[in-house]
């Protein structure tokens, strides 16, 4: 049986931060709502949506452009909740993933990370040998060149990861592979330090009860390589960001 190895950064990162977040959360009052009277509900449900109190103040001292800018906050409000932006990066299917794991220069891999429970999904790979993986989550299909678009998709909320597989859907995204995230690391390797990075896409099932993924994560000032739990129910803390790729 293969030893696991875990360390849990990501909840590092979150569990913690967590409690601290809904604690501040409630003391977090608007000055500008205090102090309204007509339209109040609007002008809360923008507060809501993420407008700051001199977003605030702009909408109402220029009433004439009130339905412009409302439209553009939510607009912006909206985009940034699906996407923590896009990223170019160059996948070599030449190489192995061991090789890929070493192009990322991380200062510490999971030793269970090999392709034997996460195979690479190559572009001449059969349907037969994508089903094969044993991936739940996976979405049949694959891009044909060596150049892909990386999503990083923030909910910012804890979510489980059946909720973000349904939220990738519902924008034409599928979860990122193994690959898509090892060629993420080695050209963006600063971003993990700001955050995890998951790849929902490629999936080590262990056992019926366990489930396990990719995440790009830190330890102090360390690039880690780590895996972490991909069962459905499994709760996501707010501040993960999940990799995805149109499909």
């Amino acid at each position: 049986m293969a030893h696991l190895t875990f360390v849990h950064n990501a909840r590092i990162w979150g569990k913690p931060q967590i409690k601290e977040r809904l604690m501040s959360k409630k003391k977090d009052k608007s000055d500008i709502l205090s102090g309204m009277g007509s339209g109040f509900q609007i002008i809360k449900a923008l507060r809501d949506a993420g407008a700051s109190d001199d977003q605030l103040r702009t909408i109402i001292a220029n009433g004439s452009a009130l339905p412009d800018q409302i439209v553009a906050l939510l607009k912006g409000a909206n985009d940034e909740s699906q996407s923590g932006g896009t990223y170019s990066v160059t996948i070599d299917y030449s190489k192995s993933l061991a090789q890929m794991i070493v192009a990322g220069k991380y200062d510490y891999a999971n030793p269970d990370i090999v392709e034997k429970n996460f195979p690479i999904q190559r572009p001449n790979a059969s349907e037969g040998d994508i089903q094969s993986s044993g991936n739940p989550y996976r979405t049949l299909g694959i891009q044909n060149d060596n150049n892909t678009e990386i999503v990083l998709v923030h909910l910012k909320k804890v979510v489980t990861t059946t909720e973000v597989l349904a939220h990738m859907d519902k924008l034409g995204l599928r979860p990122a592979r193994i690959e898509e995230l090892l060629a993420f690391g080695e050209k963006y390797p600063k971003k993990q330090l700001e955050f995890p990075i998951v790849a929902l896409g490629s999936v080590w099932v262990y056992s019926d009860q366990l489930r396990h993924v990719a995440c790009l994560d830190r330890n102090g000032s360390e690039r880690d390589l780590n895996l972490d739990w991909g069962n459905p129910a499994y709760a996501w803390s707010e501040v993960c960001r999940f990799a995805a790729v149109s499909k």
